[in-house]
């Protein structure tokens, strides 16, 4: 497999095989201590406040000591450094999952090695190794990154994203931590998704336009905690990154079975985000998009994968959703708000740490400014409603 490249300004130049590329890679890799686990992040509930600082490039968090056992074990990792290409080739894959999981891009479930290669991974913990079906999809690997890091910011739980390859098989693509199955669970967990529910109680989804309502339905049937906070996060986390693909295969539930036969549903994480900041749009054609007007009309097309009710295309619009929601549920606004409090300091440091990879599907400086440009016109958008 051969990967074209492309310069700084999007033109595109040589074409370098990945094995060599990789190899480069790994031989400017230095060695460097792990951080402590006390320094990982980690959420206890979706309406927490996460309060962060930024040290030497590293993002940590600060848990009060009466709650930090408490909290569930998916959270932000210590940052991906840009030496720090993961290597899958020699990971084993996973024995109790060996058919690759629901959905279009191919994937492999995987198992870190113990010792981690890296800080920001965990031994013996599951991941999902998602690959681009053509050179095409390549941007929806930065997609997913980024929109972890953009979530880290936020204080939204989301599954931990971190660019790799594989050296065996000169493969490339986006590594996923499994959002359940941790070791130190206190009872065991399992994902199910929405559409699974849906179905078990004979309820009909439209897989065209979805209905929010039917989704808050199913998810207060559920017994669900905090979940109109759950569900103002994930709005707002969707239109920031102009994602339009949450459908009911794309959010779901933590089942627990807890002692004396107790079984407690919990939202998951926001799964699944490559669909979004603009991905389809090749690197090529970025140059065109970044006037103001082109990214006002990028923005104006960008749409929920569901509107208030089935059908509703109208109302499916980012904002507009958004905009209904916080009217029905109006105790759900502090969430929302809390989720657009990103500056532009904020996003430009994280535009400018994925150029710093040298990463066979680069993240040009066309695609940098157009993110920046859209994420900074969608929060003008939703702090004015």
């Amino acid at each position: 497999m051969r990967v074209r490249e492309f310069s700084e300004n999007g033109a595109a130049s040589i074409e370098t095989p990945l094995r060599v590329r990789t190899a480069l890679a790994a031989s400017r890799q230095p060695e460097r201590p792990r951080q402590p686990r006390r320094w990982e992040w980690r959420h206890i509930t979706y309406s927490i406040a996460i309060h962060s600082s930024f040290s030497s490039g590293r993002c940590m968090v600060w848990i009060p000591e009466e709650v930090s056992e408490r909290w569930m074990p998916i959270g932000p990792r210590i940052q991906q450094h840009a030496a720090e290409i993961v290597d899958v080739a020699g990971w084993e894959p996973d024995q109790d999952n060996p058919i690759p999981a629901v959905g279009k891009r191919a994937k492999e479930i995987l198992v870190c090695p113990s010792p981690p290669p890296y800080g920001f991974l965990i031994g013996r913990h599951r991941y999902l190794f998602k690959k681009p079906n053509v050179d095409a999809e390549n941007p929806q690997i930065w997609s997913e990154v980024i929109a972890y890091e953009i979530g880290k910011l936020c204080g939204i739980p989301v599954p931990p994203a971190f660019l790799a390859f594989n050296s065996g098989t000169n493969e490339i693509g986006v590594l996923i931590e499994f959002f359940f199955g941790y070791h130190d669970e206190e009872n065991e967990r399992r994902f199910v998704h929405a559409i699974d529910r849906f179905q078990a109680l004979n309820s009909e989804v439209d897989f065209r336009r979805g209905s929010l309502r039917s989704n808050l339905l199913l998810t207060r049937s559920h017994r669900i905690p905090n979940w109109r906070d759950w569900w103002a996060e994930t709005l707002a986390f969707d239109a920031l990154i102009s994602n339009g693909d949450r459908h009911s295969e794309n959010w779901g539930f933590l089942v627990e079975h807890a002692p004396e036969e107790v079984v407690r549903y919990r939202l998951a994480p926001a799964f699944d985000n490559g669909s979004s900041l603009g991905w389809r749009i090749r690197d090529e054609d970025l140059r065109n998009q970044l006037s103001a007007d082109a990214v006002q009309r990028f923005i104006s097309r960008g749409k929920h994968h569901y509107g208030w009710i089935d059908g509703d295309h109208q109302g499916a619009y980012h904002v507009e959703l958004c905009r209904k929601y916080l009217s029905v549920y109006e105790t759900a606004s502090p969430t929302f708000r809390r989720v657009i409090q990103l500056d532009d300091a904020d996003l430009e440091r994280v535009v400018t740490w994925a150029q710093g990879f040298a990463y066979p599907a680069r993240f040009s400086g066309y695609r940098a400014e157009f993110m920046l440009a859209v994420l900074r016109a969608k929060l003008a958008l939703l702090r004015a409603i």
